[in-house]
């Protein structure tokens, strides 16, 4: 029988004060493994994202005709681009913690 615990909200964060330096040591931890082989480093984390945003929005304000909505087109190509980075990457990370 599965066994469902309920956290609330107050005890969660309670739970991350607590363990504010291990969370940070492991934080630390992952972006020098990550960051440590570019020679741009942590930089790189801003730049390649920024880089692939406006080559998007370059293409394909080219290809639009004009402005169709109100709001920027640029603004949805963002939104859309860092939700699909944080579920791509989490994923990735997902399937790295699933051993044989």
């Amino acid at each position: 029988m599965i066994k469902l615990i309920i956290i609330e909200p107050i005890d969660f964060i309670e739970q991350i004060i607590k363990n504010r330096n291990l969370i940070l040591d492991l934080t630390r931890r992952d972006f020098r493994t990550k960051y440590v082989e570019n020679i741009l480093g942590l930089l790189w984390a801003i730049i390649d994202p920024l880089i692939f945003i406006l080559i998007l929005w370059f293409v394909f304000s080219a290809l639009r005709a004009g402005q169709l909505m109100e709001v920027p087109f640029i603004t949805y190509l963002i939104s859309g681009i860092v939700a699909n980075n944080m579920f791509t990457g989490t994923l990735g990370q997902a399937t790295n913690g699933i051993k044989a």
